[in-house]
Order: structure tokens, then sequence, then C-alpha cells
């Protein structure tokens, strides 16, 4: 839902000493533009750490944002093949690659997170996504079950469909040795 920025603020000024950090999120939090860096800002003065869930679509935006943010959960959809169908948006992939490997280039704090929406998303696009992470630099990475809310009869997933991710103990052990650390997040 929606919240009333100066009292949120108030809010969080109440809990100095009480939280380490805040996490701006849903949807996409940079798509407010100056706005919402301006309170990521104010929120970073008041003496928090500032975390950023992203699906990389503004990297000029995460660039800037770069000096007072101290960690970030960037979205990694599908491959390079199937962005497009995923999100509608013909420059998505190489927006979010772009933002990746900027934020790789700062040394902070970073998981990507692959959702693994199976209608978009197989098996074996893990493991090729998991291996551009790898080879990237990317040391931890968190792999999500997708969980549907709003399919249409069409293009509806099943259980085993969404489950297929996390069952495959070959695909777990790879995917497990190529990072630091990884999440599966059934």
């Amino acid at each position: 839902g929606e919240y009333d920025p100066a009292k949120t603020f108030d809010w969080l000024k109440e809990r100095v000493g009480r939280l380490e950090a805040v996490v701006f999120s849903g949807g996409e939090a940079l798509m407010q533009g100056g706005a919402a860096i301006d309170y990521m800002q104010r929120v970073r003065e008041l003496g928090f750490l500032i975390g950023l869930h992203t699906n990389g679509f503004y990297p000029d935006l995460l660039e800037s944002v770069s000096e007072f943010v101290d960690w970030i959960g960037l979205d990694y959809k599908a491959t390079r093949e199937k962005y497009e169908s995923l999100v509608g948006n013909s420059v998505a992939f190489d927006r979010m690659s772009k933002s990746l490997d900027f934020w790789l280039s700062t040394g902070k704090s970073l998981e990507v997170r692959i959702t693994c929406d199976p209608r978009f998303v197989d098996k074996n696009d893990l493991l090729t996504i998991a291996t551009d992470c790898a080879g990237r630099g990317v040391k931890n990475i968190a792999v999500q079950k997708y969980i549907p809310h709003f399919e249409d009869d069409d293009n509806k997933t099943t259980a085993e469909m969404r489950n297929q991710f996390f069952t495959d103990d070959e695909l777990r052990q790879k995917i497990n040795s190529m990072f630091e650390s990884v999440v599966w997040r059934e």
C-alpha cells in the first residue's frame, strides 16, 4: 500500500538505534527517480544502512545512489533470449546486465535473485544464468520458487513445474559449487 513519506520518516526517526537498516523495495524503487533518491539520502543521514531491491532497469540511477546504498538484491529474471517475453521490454536484459556489472565494480554487498517461473525459466536456463553470474564474479545468489498470483487459464503452472528446480539434487550441487552462498527459497 501507500504510506505517507513524512509519517514514515518520523517513524524511522523513533527507531534510530533500534534498527540497523532500511530496504527500499516495491515494484522498482528507482522508478520514482529523484524523490526516492532524496528519501534514501535522508534515511541514510539518520544513520541507517540502506538496502535496495531492484530489477536493474535504471543503471544510471543505481550508479547515482551507489555512494549511500550498502547492499542490493538484483533480480535476474531469465536468459537474454527469454527476457523480453517475460518483461515485455527489449532493453531490460541489457540494463539489468549493466547494473549488475556496475554494482560488482563497487565491491559492495549484492545478492542476485533468480525467481524460477517455469513459463520462462527451465533448469538449463537456471544453470545458464548461474554460470553467467559466477563468470562475472557474483558470490551470493538466491534461487527462488515462483509463486503464482495472477496466472490466466492458458498459462497456469503446476506445483511439479514450480518444484522441479528444488528437487534436482545434481542441479543444486552444480549451482552450490559455483558460489560462496546460495540460498534456495522454496
